[in-house]
């Protein structure tokens, strides 16, 4: 117990107050028994609720209600990792803003999708589906704090590598095959609002570091800056901070990769099941041979050209070998006769 008080006296103040507010949710929700299906369905997002009804509470209610004790337990961990580290680098008051726009931003970006894919593509089913939770925003969070240190490699469930910045997309993928029913669609809006974050599309609406700093100089703030637990906005500005053109390029790499991927493994699958094709095999190797022999023969004949001398180390050569085969011939001849 005196561990957990510990870790809480040190953790960034933004992220404590993000992590109370979801645990006196969450206890409300025992008390009133709203953890049953009927009663939590009222706070859930539900992109229908939403467009068609005008129950735009949702976009709110549904970021801080839970559907369990290990739902909440598991993203309050995550939340006091990820988003201690990210407020320690940030700065208190940029957190704050950041869990702001993404508790709003992150389930519009969920709406849309799923509108999207009903509109485009006649998908229905997440127009229709029920999300909870505050994993969309840790997503979020993930992408940025990922990117701290984006040319170092992480590891995903002790399974394998990827750079950090591909690690919540390895999460993403990982976690719906671990756990089929989380909602892929609100942990996918997550990923793109926090890259779009990165990117800077979003400044406009996000304070700069100038006029954080400003804000932190307020008297009404000072009581809370002086507390040791109260991040300041850094001084400099983040080396990870990306320009918004640099979101195409980056997508532009992305598609290319996934294509080469997906080439990649259509090639296995066709050696695997139909093997490797033999006419083609053989075709490689004399390729192979004929280029070998191309490039011997000019080598050897170059290396004659221009050393004159072998020509003549080759003679002596030859008259060395004769000389030792008539040296054998006498000594064989000897032989015989003394055994005559």
């Amino acid at each position: 117990m005196s561990r957990v008080l510990s870790e809480i006296s040190v953790m960034p103040m933004a992220n404590l107050l993000v992590i109370a507010l979801c645990c006196l949710t969450f206890l409300y929700q025992v008390l009133d028994d709203a953890l049953d299906d009927p009663k939590l369905t009222c706070f859930t997002l539900c992109p229908v609720n939403v467009i068609f009804l005008h129950e735009y509470y949702r976009l709110i209610s549904s970021c801080f209600f839970h559907g369990s004790l290990m739902h909440i337990g598991m993203n309050m961990l995550t939340a006091a990792a990820v988003g201690s580290l990210l407020e320690k680098s940030y700065g208190t008051l940029r957190h704050v803003f950041t869990v702001l726009w993404g508790i709003l931003l992150v389930p519009l970006c969920y709406v849309c999708v799923a509108w999207i894919c009903f509109v485009l593509f006649k998908i229905k089913g997440p127009m229709y589906q029920h999300s909870v939770g505050f994993s969309g925003v840790l997503f979020q969070l993930s992408v940025l704090e990922a990117n701290l240190n984006p040319h170092s490699q992480r590891s995903v469930f002790g399974m394998f590598r990827v750079s950090s910045s591909a690690y919540p997309w390895a999460m993403l993928v990982i976690m719906q095959f671990l756990l089929p029913h989380v909602s892929f669609l609100g942990h996918l809006s997550g990923i793109l609002v926090g890259t779009l974050q990165l990117y800077g599309v979003f400044d406009c609406i996000l304070p700069s570091n100038a006029c954080l700093r400003e804000i932190e100089s307020w008297s009404w703030i000072q009581p809370l800056s002086t507390k040791p637990n109260f991040a300041h906005v850094p001084t400099e500005e983040s080396e990870q901070r990306r320009r918004p053109g640099m979101l195409l390029e980056s997508m532009k790499r992305f598609a290319l990769s996934v294509f080469m991927l997906c080439c990649n493994i259509l090639e296995t699958l066709k050696v695997f099941i139909f093997g490797y094709d033999r006419s083609q095999r053989s075709s490689d190797e004399e390729a192979l041979t004929l280029s070998n022999t191309n490039v011997g023969v000019p080598l050897s004949v170059n290396y004659n050209r221009d050393n004159g001398t072998d020509e003549e180390d080759n003679i002596e050569l030859q008259a060395a070998i004769a000389e030792s085969f008539s040296a054998k011939e006498h000594l064989i001849s000897q032989a015989k006769r003394i055994s005559v």
